[in-house]
């Protein structure tokens, strides 16, 4: 299970829920396409998220989300707004 996938470049670090990570030579776009139908989320050029493992929003520090792990990762300016909505249209409570 995928915590959140991070982009390195033209490979992707990918986050699992057991605390381990993977490092595939994929770029982050194509887990954007590909996880587009499964609760997964861009915040930042550098971040895809599962939203099912979000701990909390922060609007703290521009706006940063908190995982289940307890890492906090940042949201880009340009997508706070529309993360928000995304936010309130999954019923997450954050």
């Amino acid at each position: 299970d995928i915590l959140y996938i991070k982009s390195d470049g033209s490979y992707s670090e990918l986050y699992l829920v057991d605390g381990t990570k993977r490092t595939l030579s994929k770029k982050l776009k194509l887990f954007q396409e590909t996880l587009k139908d499964e609760n997964f989320y861009r915040i930042h050029n550098s971040y895809l998220i599962n939203l099912s493992h979000v701990k909390k929003f922060h609007r703290t520090d521009g706006g940063r989300v908190q995982m289940i792990n307890d890492i906090f990762l940042p949201i880009s300016k340009l997508k706070l707004d529309e993360f928000k909505k995304t936010i309130n249209k999954t019923y997450l409570k954050l």
